[in-house]
């Protein structure tokens, strides 16, 4: 064989177990995730949204955006043409 052909065969089979490498090691890591309740802290948990606090702030957050939504609405129902920009 050729020092060329040596070397491209080398690099093929060393690029090939890289690839597989880096293929288990990924099927690892996303088997490897800790199990759902480990951590029951008060910082980012999976069920924020399970926190009384964090329900009940996100209830005035949505009531005020309505609040605001329904004001720029007509009493009528039907949208005012928008005003044309003078400049």
């Amino acid at each position: 064989m050729t020092p060329m052909k040596k070397l491209r065969s080398v690099f093929a089979t060393t690029t090939l177990l890289a690839g597989l490498m880096f293929a288990g090691y990924s099927a690892v890591a996303q088997t490897a995730a800790p199990a759902p309740g480990g951590n029951q802290g008060k910082g980012m948990m999976p069920g924020m949204m399970m926190d009384p606090a964090m329900r009940q702030q996100m209830s005035r957050m949505m009531d005020n955006c309505n609040r605001m939504m329904e004001s720029m609405m007509p009493k009528d129902g039907v949208p005012t043409p928008p005003v044309p920009n003078k400049g």
